[in-house]
């Protein structure tokens, strides 16, 4: 618990110290928008992974706990990719709905790839737990605040808005590729994965997505409606201000 409490308190500094530089780097409607990109992703991520990454943790047999984040994953990748067509098909609908600055829309093609990576995260931090390594998964959450930070920093630094965006999709990456790496010294093997074997969980462990996704998905909207709400009816200015108070408290 020591460790676990540690490496998400650590984690949770660095982006907090980095505000120091980056509020300097990036405009207030810069943050506005990464703010409803950010308010956008959180939800889709807990219906992309239908609750099964929280399921890996329980049994006790390793091969069911290979299975379940096969699961995850294959529902993340089928999720990300219905969102993706949406989004082509639908773009300026999505836009007006969201309100979506114009300036900053092409965020959106960025969406499915954010939810795609910290999807998979999610899954490999509840197998590593499962693995009871501690160690492993918060180094993996620091370090990706430390790529997310540098990343941000530099982007801002040559003024392009979008690195905001960027930086957290090269975070999730690196903590993906730090996660598959401790993944594989818990003698993860994907061989494990069989198609019956996942017919089989998928239909035993429903009851996750039958009773926890819709709570979960609620949980994340209740936070992320202040800031689709504020950029709705006002603007992306007084959002990044509405993102800042937020940082702060």
């Amino acid at each position: 618990t020591a460790i676990l409490v540690s490496g998400t308190g650590i984690a949770q500094v660095i982006p907090i110290l980095m505000q120091l530089v980056l509020r300097r780097t990036y405009s207030i409607e810069d943050f506005g928008a990464f703010s409803v990109y950010m308010s956008l992703l959180s939800p889709f991520v807990v219906i992309a992974l239908f609750r099964y990454e929280i399921a890996i943790v329980i049994p006790s047999d390793k091969k069911d706990a290979t299975n379940l984040f096969a699961i995850s994953l294959i529902t993340n990748l089928i999720f990300v990719a219905f969102l993706l067509l949406i989004i082509i098909l639908f773009k300026n609908p999505v836009i007006s709905l969201f309100n979506f600055p114009e300036k900053y829309s092409y965020y959106l093609y960025f969406l499915p790839l954010g939810i795609l990576l910290f999807g998979a995260s999610q899954s490999i931090n509840y197998f590593l737990i499962r693995e009871k390594a501690f160690k492993a998964s918060a180094i993996n959450k620091i370090s990706r605040r430390i790529a997310e930070g540098f990343t941000q920093v530099i982007f801002g630094l040559i003024k392009q808005p979008v690195g905001l965006v960027i930086g957290d999709i090269i975070g999730n990456l690196s903590n993906n590729i730090s996660g598959f790496r401790q993944l594989l010294k818990a003698d993860f093997n994907f061989a494990d994965v069989t198609k019956d074997k996942i017919k089989s969980l998928f239909s035993g462990y429903s009851s996750f997505p039958k009773y926890n996704l819709l709570p979960a998905i609620l949980d994340t909207i209740t936070v992320a409606l202040p800031v689709l709400f504020i950029n709705k009816f006002f603007s992306a200015q007084y959002t990044g201000y509405f993102d800042l108070t937020q940082v702060a408290l």
